[in-house]
């Protein structure tokens, strides 16, 4: 098992060498990443929810199936539709799952950025060099589970172990902490200990106040 915490020392660095970045808040676009059930969307949701200076909006992925009940985290449209965007390069990424296609819409990443709101994105690490793009910058959280067993129950309490989760995110845990917990696409390390989204929102909020 492996137990996940970082130091002050670590933070106040991280946050020092995004101030040589000189980053502008109305040009930030702030990824979550990491592996599935970390509590990446509820942090979003806490952020989104907080009365803060600066506002959060959530980037809705649009997507070739219909909505699920109760689904309100994507947008969906026809794959005629889907199609047309692609053309008119309206879409940052675009990817297939299971037969559904799905786009991250560059005009959700512009639209809030022009009303002085800060665009928020849950993404994976392995494919997150492809949202670079000359019209915002990235700012990414790399969000960790409090250890490796505790992650693992929750993943197979959620039923979320589809597809590999487990055994991917197993893997990029592990290489993380083999390399030092040092990724060329991670800005920020931080812990989300259970129950305590909250706080780990109030942080993210802290540190993009900190940096701009």
């Amino acid at each position: 098992m492996t137990e996940f915490a970082f130091s002050k020392e670590k933070r106040n660095q991280e946050i020092e060498d995004l101030g040589q970045r000189e980053l502008n808040l109305d040009r930030l676009f702030v990824l979550l990443l990491g592996p599935s059930a970390t509590g990446k969307s509820t942090i979003i949701r806490h952020l989104i929810e907080r009365v803060s200076n600066p506002a959060f909006e959530y980037v809705k992925p649009m997507m070739t199936r219909p909505n699920r009940p109760k689904e309100t985290d994507k947008l969906s449209i026809s794959k005629t539709e889907f199609e047309v965007m692609k053309r008119q390069r309206q879409f940052v990424t675009t990817n297939d799952l299971y037969g559904v296609r799905y786009g991250t819409p560059l005009q959700g990443i512009l639209g809030p950025l022009g009303q002085g709101r800060v665009p928020i994105l849950d993404y994976p690490l392995a494919t997150v060099g492809a949202l670079r793009r000359p019209e915002y910058d990235l700012l990414n959280f790399y969000i960790y589970p409090e250890s490796t067993r505790s992650w693992t129950n929750r993943v197979i309490e959620c039923g979320r172990n589809a597809g590999g989760r487990l055994e991917s995110g197993t893997e990029e845990l592990g290489s993380l902490a083999t390399a030092g917990f040092v990724h060329p696409d991670i800005d920020v390390h931080m812990v989300n200990h259970n129950g305590k989204s909250a706080q780990t929102a109030k942080e993210i909020l802290e540190i993009v106040q900190a940096v701009t």
